[in-house]
């Protein structure tokens, strides 16, 4: 029989079977079994009547005459292409199945192997059968899908290049490719969670969900997941599950947590900086899914790309905050500069003020020895003005200490009524010097604080001080109290009809060395310090204090909000027994200070006084007049040439006849580390200059008296 294939004239896809010699025919039959391509005849019968040996390759052990389509193919693949050759016989022409994806068993004992099959269906010219050309194309539509794959992967990439380049906040970052990574994998959810170093926690901060999920947004714990997993993160490998439930590397706690979180397969792709884990970009699946290679990589490519721009970005902020901190400092360094200056030559003032009634007061005494009048005018001068001094002088200490945060306040119960007496009689000086009205107006019921009673005075002396200096002469001051007992606190107002505050002023006024206008004061202004110690002390007793005024010419209030004493833990008062006065005896005093003036000045106080006071001017003057003299009190300057103060009180206290001698440190210093420091060189008191002679006095009486018992 010869076969020969021949294209009809009116149908070029027909073909003509003819029978022709035996030896054409097995000529034939061999082209048909050699050729390369896989081939085979379908009869009338829609059975396989003949095949060639690429055929049997492609399609297996089942690929026999006799056999069908049904037997070479899946059965939802088979019923398609049995419908394909019959299309084919009845119409006569070619009918193609490109790419067809078919489950081959190639042995009978081997598993099913996917295979992707090009079909071409080729009708014999005489309708009785059907030429099968089937080509296995699976490794092309494979390089084709990794080609479209990459395809894809580059747009995403170039997308989230795109948004995340042009970003200036990390949110944006994180919104943008969670989004469209999420949307690319068709995946349930898509994270970014921060992990803080040496820390067991990470927190999701920002996520993408699909519709229908629920936010996971919050704090977990990475052990819980198991710490197989958290090994592989800090390693810089991404932990990828395609089934929670068959994940050795899961633990039960994890899984438990997964499912209720909807998701069976997850990415958690790591981000390194430097030595350590910072962060997990994680993609969750809800249903179990096996990931490819190429979507693990587009992950880890996603990942490392956002990082680079959320570094990127945050440094950037990072950046603009310092340049704007610098430019912030530069002012305020400006600010700083311009007020020293100004407290510099405000402080020179301060101190010149007092200094020139000093000396005149100086003058008057050597030009009228003998008029008595004269004399005691110009000695109450001088103690006005030296107090002035001291009060600036104290105001500079206190606003030191108060900032340095080293002022202890000295709480007891308290009536406020008491502690606005106290402050209206340190004002009142000064506000009869300027010829100023002063209304009190205070609730009859009593108010008790717990608070320093000492620092309450000195908060609203300040603040009747300064509406004094910045009040014309005969101006009206009022002090006004009112209780807000539903707040558990008093409100205390000091109100002016002085030079007023601008509106942007009102709370600079606070600030350090910031004054208003003082051309029309007829007062000194002051250093510019007392508001700033008045909030500092009021922040201190846990209340709060408010400038108001409705600008220049219209006056001044100061309202202090202070809370009142715990009525629940009310202190019943104490009885104190009278004081009863101390005998005085002369005692041999010894006084040490290098300025020969200051040392001198307080000899003849005490001589005065009806003691016997020496002089030494530095450290080992004072140590060998101690030894030769053994007095009963030692005042010693601090910082003195040859040996300072701190070792000359060690040296006395070494010896026998020193230890029960009075040891009194004298230094312009007064800061708890500096009293701290003199009671451990062995001092038993440590004064500030300018000493008071009452204070002195006091100590000296006592320690007198205590000689006198020991001597009786």
């Amino acid at each position: 029989m010869q076969v020969m294939a021949t294209a009809a004239a009116d149908d070029p896809v027909g073909v003509d079977i003819v029978t022709s010699t035996a030896a054409d025919a097995e000529w034939m039959r061999d082209v048909f079994d050699q050729s390369p391509a896989s081939m085979a005849l379908i009869g009338a019968d829609l059975r396989l009547s003949l095949i060639n040996a690429g055929f049997a390759q492609l399609f297996g052990y089942r690929a026999i005459p006799g056999a069908t389509i049904r037997d070479l193919l899946p059965p939802a693949v088979a019923a398609d292409h049995l419908a394909l050759v019959q299309q084919a016989r009845l119409s006569g022409r070619l009918v193609t199945a490109p790419a067809t994806r078919c489950l081959l068993q190639l042995q009978a004992d081997s598993t099913c192997v996917e295979r992707c099959i090009d079909f071409a269906y080729r009708p014999l010219r005489d309708a009785s059968g059907v030429l099968v050309l089937a080509t296995d194309v699976t490794e092309r539509v494979a390089a084709d899908a990794a080609l479209h794959d990459r395809g894809r992967r580059l747009r995403l990439l170039d997308q989230i290049g795109q948004v995340t380049r042009m970003a200036a906040d990390p949110r944006e970052i994180l919104q943008s490719t969670t989004y469209l990574l999420g949307e690319h994998l068709g995946v349930a959810r898509c994270t970014y969670a921060d992990i803080e170093p040496e820390q067991d926690r990470f927190t999701i901060r920002h996520e993408w969900a699909a519709p229908g999920y629920p936010t996971i947004v919050g704090e977990y714990s990475l052990a819980s997941f198991g710490h197989q997993a958290a090994a592989i993160l800090e390693r810089g490998e991404s932990f990828v599950v395609d089934d929670v439930d068959a994940e050795p590397a899961m633990t039960a706690t994890g899984r438990d947590l997964l499912k209720r979180l909807l998701t069976r397969a997850l990415i958690w792709c790591p981000m390194i900086k430097g030595d350590g884990l910072r962060g997990i970009m994680a993609v969750h699946a809800s249903n179990a899914r096996h990931w490819s290679q190429s979507e693990i990589a587009l992950v880890q490519a996603v990942a490392e790309r956002s990082w680079a721009h959320l570094e990127r970005v945050r440094a950037e902020t990072l950046l603009r905050a310092n340049e704007a901190r610098y430019r912030a400092m530069a002012e305020k360094l400006s600010d700083s500069n311009r007020l020293k200056d100004e407290f510099l030559a405000t402080l020179a003032h301060e101190l010149r003020n007092p200094l020139a009634p000093i000396r005149n007061a100086l003058e008057l005494m050597n030009l009228a020895p003998d008029h008595q009048d004269v004399i005691a005018s110009a000695r109450e001068m001088m103690g006005r003005q030296l107090a002035q001094m001291v009060r600036l002088i104290d105001d500079l200490l206190d606003i030191s200490r108060v900032s340095r945060g080293i002022v202890e306040l000295r709480r007891s119960r308290m009536m406020l009524k008491t502690a606005l007496e106290d402050a209206i009689e340190t004002s009142r000086p000064l506000i009869e010097q300027a010829g100023h009205h002063l209304h009190v107006n205070l609730p009859d019921e009593p108010i008790e604080l717990l608070a320093d009673p000492t620092r309450i005075v000195q908060i609203f002396a300040n603040l009747m001080n300064n509406a004094a200096k910045f009040t014309e002469r005969g101006g009206s001051i009022e002090l006004h109290a009112d209780v807000l007992r539903d707040q558990q606190q008093v409100r205390i107002a000091v109100r002016d009809n002085g030079v007023g505050i601008a509106e942007g002023m009102l709370e600079r006024v606070f600030d350090m060395f910031t004054q208003v206008d003082r051309s029309h004061t007829q007062i000194g202004g002051g250093l510019g310090i007392g508001l700033t110690l008045v909030r500092r002390l009021v922040e201190m007793h846990g209340g709060h204090v408010e400038a108001r005024s409705k600008g220049p010419g219209t006056g001044s209030e100061f309202v202090v909000v202070l809370p009142l004493a715990d009525p629940a833990h009310a202190e019943a008062p104490v009885a104190t027994a009278p004081r009863r006065e101390r005998p005085t005896i002369a005692l041999q005093i010894l006084v040490a200070d290098d300025n020969v003036d200051a040392a001198r000045s307080l000899s003849m106080m005490l001589d005065l006084i009806g003691h016997h006071a020496s002089v030494a001017n530095d450290g080992i003057q004072a140590l060998d007049l101690a030894r030769s003299l053994q007095p009963d009190v030692v005042i010693l300057d601090i910082a003195m040439p040859g040996m300072n103060g701190y070792e000359v009180a060690r040296q006395i206290r070494s010896a026998t006849w020193g230890r029960g001698c009075l040891l009194i440190a004298a230094s312009g210093w007064g800061h708890v580390e500096d009293r701290q420091r003199s009671l451990e060189a062995g001092f038993d008191h440590h004064l500030v200059k300018p000493i008071e002679l009452g204070e002195l006095d006091r100590l000296l009486r006592e320690h007198g008296a205590d000689q006198w018992v020991e001597r009786w």
